[in-house]
């Protein structure tokens, strides 16, 4: 009986090995709820695109420069790919079907003329509407690692953000830009047809100036995150941060709940996708890490990123989330009040709450837009591992009842 218990614990430690050599995240890096530095950037930038492709991640722009590099998680390497046609910054990123669109409908020229003056990325936003450019639409083919370009945006918006969702790209910016409060506009690309479509604008006014919003995608839903105005009972104005979500299959607006994290100011989120980790949206802003959870409408804090960033990106590869970029703001002494803004090329891994917690039993998410996504290539090897780990367990089974079974017919044998 003693031989029998360590040949099966033999087996079943072969098939733990297994599950351990396919994982796509070594042990060491395994700890929930933790940052990882990774290997940075060739091109410090700020304001930049930062999105995954099958397992890949690419940072393009920022900074109004036309880098493009890509980030193997796996390798943990960086390959610098073809350039942009025209330089952007702050502009809306989404992938569907092997190619990313970067998307701006007005666009800081970054040689003006006779407005500007030094390098680009260095000069003050120009005083004249003749120094930017209204309508880009620029798509890369991450296959052929080449640029083409489609029809932009019909209407001006700033601040934008993009996501995918079924096979549409929902773009969601500020339309009409006031003192202190502004509104946002939907619009929808068809990236089959490029066909542009007008949604239902949302109802809430936002603050402008020196706040700003985020944009997450779960399931069919667009959860925006920002500080929005209301009205009392009294009818005077307020302002709060809020999660207001457009359903993409009625084409309604909703606000579903507050938000903890005051004004929402250059920061970035990330969506797990109940693969490997419990779906949530992850909230990055400098110093601070809140998590949503759609499914209970409620909020938690997790670890701030190791860096402190403003105008960073965000992609998730196989539920793992990956800080890119941005700029970090320094002052020279404590007594003054002007600052410096230093670029950065970090890039940071989070390990989410819950992570390997979950026993992925569905199919791998989809890999639309920017909404986090496992790649084929972690499924394959997920199945794999799956697959040597079921026929391993059936082997012990089987090799169980044969040692019984010897067992047993010894027994009979010898009280005979």
């Amino acid at each position: 009986m003693n031989k029998l218990i360590a040949v099966i614990l033999l087996l079943f430690f072969i098939s733990g090995s297994f599950v351990t050599a396919l994982n796509s995240v070594s042990a060491s890096e395994i700890v929930e709820d933790s940052w990882n530095i990774k290997e940075s950037m060739r091109e410090p930038r700020s304001g930049l695109g930062v999105v995954a492709v099958d397992g890949k991640i690419y940072a393009i722009g920022g900074d109004n420069f036309g880098t493009n590099e890509r980030y193997d998680p796996k390798t943990d390497t960086w390959t610098t790919l073809a350039p942009m046609p025209t330089p952007q910054s702050n502009f809306a990123i989404a992938t569907y079907q092997g190619k990313i669109y970067c998307i701006s409908s007005t666009l800081y020229d970054p040689d003006p003329q006779p407005f500007g003056v030094g390098e680009a990325g260095t000069k003050p936003m120009p005083v004249s509407s003749s120094a930017y450019i209204i309508g880009i639409n620029e798509v890369y083919d991450t296959v052929t690692n080449s640029w083409g370009t489609k029809t932009p945006p019909p209407i001006s918006l700033n601040n934008i953000k993009a996501h995918v969702v079924g096979e549409k790209i929902f773009i969601l910016g500020i339309t009409e830009m006031g003192s202190t409060m502004s509104k946002l506009a939907l619009v929808m690309y068809d990236p089959v047809t490029d066909v542009w479509t007008e949604k239902p604008s949302i109802p809430t006014d936002i603050a402008t100036s020196m706040y700003d919003f985020v944009l997450a995608v779960v399931d069919d839903k667009l959860f925006v995150i920002g500080s929005f105005y209301g009205k009392t009972s009294n009818g005077f104005t307020t302002l709060a941060s809020k999660v207001i979500v457009y359903d993409t299959k009625f084409d309604v607006w909703k606000e579903v709940n507050s938000a903890p994290m005051g004004m929402v100011y250059d920061a970035a989120t990330g969506v797990t996708t109940g693969f490997f980790a419990p779906q949530k949206i992850y909230f990055f802003e400098e110093t601070r890490t809140d998590v949503y959870d759609p499914v209970t409408n409620t909020w938690s804090t997790a670890e701030p990123m190791s860096t402190p960033r403003r105008m960073f990106g965000v992609a998730v590869v196989d539920d793992l989330l990956y800080a890119i970029g941005g700029y970090t703001l320094n002052f020279p002494d404590y007594s003054s009040t002007i600052f410096i803004n230093e670029v950065s090329s970090a890039n940071e891994q989070y390990v989410p709450v819950g992570y390997g917690s979950v026993l992925p039993l569905g199919p791998s998410p989809s890999s639309n837009g920017n909404s986090p996504f496992v790649s084929s290539e972690s499924l394959w090897v997920f199945l794999i591992g799956s697959v040597v780990g079921i026929i391993v367990l059936i082997v012990c089974v089987v090799v169980g009842l044969f040692f019984i079974s010897k067992l047993r017919k010894n027994k009979r044998h010898t009280t005979k």
